[in-house]
């Protein structure tokens, strides 16, 4: 799940033919832009991806198009938790959640995308013990047909991994790591990466210490990278 500027310079030329379209033009142009703001979003370019998903967003409301709401919404809340505005996601997620009950999502992906976004402000907001119920409920829904949301569990296992360490347990806070670096997941930038994994080596090899100062270590580089 990483994007390079030859991807990025595809989707918006997506983006311009959509826009030159004669048929459901606002449609193709609408989830065209959020692709694009999906797409920056994974690249980092944050500020770019919030723009693009706002003018999803806007295209939605424009034409009821309820998918595409849901979709912009709950991109839109993703992106203010990486920026790390932390009244904008509070403004934002009871929108992302009506949304998705607007839409009836089939699916728990979208659900499970605003709940791991809540379980993040409950951490902002010194709630622990929400923090690891929301993740309870999230593991008790079923995520095989979540989409690319099943890919990123990392939005609320680090709030799961931040809140068992201050609480000293440290072997479930490594497993948390181990969930967050699993191939099945996104793959998150090589020195995030490095130490989670440097983590779950110093606890197999009989050092919890050096476990927890490492895992210390990730949430450093993952508030430093926007991903927690």
């Amino acid at each position: 799940m990483r994007v390079d500027e030859e991807d990025i310079a595809n989707l918006r030329a997506a983006v311009a033919a959509a826009e030159h379209s004669c048929e459901d033009r606002d449609k193709e142009v609408g989830y065209a832009t959020d692709f694009l703001g999906w797409a920056l979003w994974l690249h980092g370019d944050l500020a770019a991806a919030a723009a693009e998903q706002t003018e999803a967003l806007n295209l939605a409301e424009r034409m009821g198009e309820t998918v595409l709401r849901d979709l912009a919404l709950s991109a839109l809340t993703l992106t203010a938790m990486r920026r790390h505005e932390t009244q904008a996601v509070r403004a934002l997620l009871p929108r992302a959640f009506a949304a998705a009950r607007d839409y009836r999502a089939r699916y728990h992906g979208r659900i499970v995308a605003n709940m791991s976004v809540a379980a993040w402000l409950a951490w902002q907001d010194g709630r622990p013990d929400e923090v690891l119920r929301l993740a309870a409920e999230i593991e008790s829904l079923d995520l095989t047909n979540a989409g690319s949301g099943a890919m990123h569990r990392w939005v609320y296992l680090f709030p799961v991994l931040a809140v068992r360490l201050a609480e000293g347990a440290t072997a479930e806070a490594v497993a948390a790591a181990r969930r967050i670096i699993d191939p099945s997941q996104q793959l998150l930038p090589d020195d995030l990466t490095g130490v989670l994994a440097a983590a779950c080596a110093s606890w197999d090899e009989g050092d919890p210490a050096r476990a927890a100062q490492h895992l210390t270590e990730a949430l450093d580089v993952a508030r430093a990278r926007a991903y927690f």
